[in-house]
């Protein structure tokens, strides 16, 4: 005999990977909330959150933060881990019904305070979730860019500082000092991250990096029949420019290389000095921002003039192989950032293979219970069918009470 189902005290979870199992245990008893129990127990713990009072914790953290973690062990992490994954699921699902009920927009950045072990505290190893909707990055040209350096804002003036907070609070540096530093990451060649779903997963830039990226999306986008913002920006071809006498006066100043462009290839990508010869008073661009790197000069003469082939008016072998080198350089960095993609994407495919695996378990054991249901009802059925034969052949009785004739058809 299958003994019956005691419900929990509520009274006694707390909020933890523990007592989410336990509520989402209670809410599963009922096949028609199976699929929302997760949601409800999440629900259960947060509801009334954003208005309790309980906001102020300057130098501290939130005692949720010490809740969460109680019985935390190494044996037990991953049940921490998939409890935080879940619980940024059910964020992500409510932010998307909120844009769907109003037709509006909403973007959400987040970053945990943490980074990999090891790591220092600079932009590239800011790790931030961030949500949006896709379709409006489609539809609206500028949304891709907003959404971009809202991220970059977030890396900037929050993330930096928030992780330096966590170390702080938590009496870590970078989680650990052992071993080697972890490799650095790389910058995405793209604007902005692939997704399949609202959920973008971004990487701080280092700093005055991302206007110029910008800049080569807007020069290309009416250049470039094939373009997106989740590639790299396409590449114009460069435009051949015929030799100019070289008597002419060529004046000498320098041009700030913006911050992550090879300086190799802005020399090169840069017109003959024959060519800039014709304008006697060259417009300089603004300074870099504080942090970025310095000037690079560029000196316009009668001798460089010779490294141009006269006859071609294109560039000569050495510099065909900086360019060259220098594409190669941007291949290699875009491969880098395309493996650490896929990784990431491996380790979302991974929870997605556990999630099933499970859901494929809660089925089975579902199955199971409506074949015992069915078997049940079946042996209902067959008791009263065999009730109903016997009742059925019983003779009328009649009882005499007091002088009161009760008649009774037993049916």
């Amino acid at each position: 005999m299958t003994t019956p189902y005691q419900p929990p005290s509520f009274a006694n979870v707390s909020f933890n990977p523990l007592g989410v199992d336990t509520i989402e245990q209670h809410f599963s008893q009922n096949p028609l909330f199976k699929r929302q129990a997760k949601a409800l127990a999440f629900a259960y713990f947060i509801t009334g959150s954003h208005n309790d009072g309980s906001h102020k914790f300057e130098n501290k953290h939130h005692p949720v933060y010490r809740t969460f973690r109680s019985g935390y062990t190494q044996e037990n992490q991953k049940d921490y881990s998939r409890t935080r994954r879940e619980y940024m699921w059910f964020v992500l699902d409510a932010l998307t019904a909120w844009d769907r009920i109003t037709g509006g927009a909403t973007v959400m950045v987040h970053t945990n305070g943490t980074r990999r072990p090891g790591a220092p505290n600079v932009l590239t190893e800011s790790s931030i979730d961030a949500y949006a909707p896709p379709h409006l990055i489609d539809e609206l040209p500028n949304s891709a860019y907003a959404f971009a350096r809202i991220v970059q804002e977030f890396a900037q003036g929050i993330a930096l500082d928030t992780t330096e907070r966590w170390d702080k609070l938590s009496n870590k540096k970078s989680w650990s000092t052992d071993g080697p530093a972890p490799d650095p990451i790389t910058p995405s060649p793209a604007l902005l991250p692939r997704s399949l779903s609202t959920h973008f997963l971004f990487h701080g830039r280092p700093w005055g990096t991302l206007e110029p990226l910008i800049e080569q999306y807007v020069l290309t986008r009416s250049a470039v029949v094939q373009w997106s913002v989740y590639a790299p920006p396409p590449k114009l071809p460069m435009p051949s420019i015929p030799p100019q006498p070289s008597n002419a006066s060529t004046p000498t100043f320098s041009l700030p290389v913006p911050p992550g462009l090879n300086p190799v290839r802005s020399l090169l990508s840069a017109p003959p000095s024959s060519a800039r010869a014709l304008s006697p008073t060259p417009v300089l661009p603004a300074h870099p921002p504080a942090g970025a790197r310095g000037d690079v000069a560029v000196i316009a003469s009668d001798q460089e003039d010779s490294h141009y082939s006269q006859s071609s008016g294109g560039l000569n072998d050495e510099e065909q192989l900086l360019l060259i080198l220098g594409e190669l350089d941007d291949e290699r960095h875009a491969n880098k950032f395309l493996k650490q993609t896929v990784e990431e994407h491996k380790q979302n495919l991974d929870a997605y293979h556990t999630e099933i695996v499970d859901q494929r378990r809660e089925i089975r054991e579902q199955r199971r219970l409506i074949v015992e249901y069915l078997q049940e009802i079946d042996n209902l059925k067959a008791t009263n069918s065999h009730l109903t034969s016997r009742t059925s052949s019983f003779p009328d009785v009649v009882i005499v009470t007091n002088n009161i004739v009760i008649q009774s058809w037993l049916r």
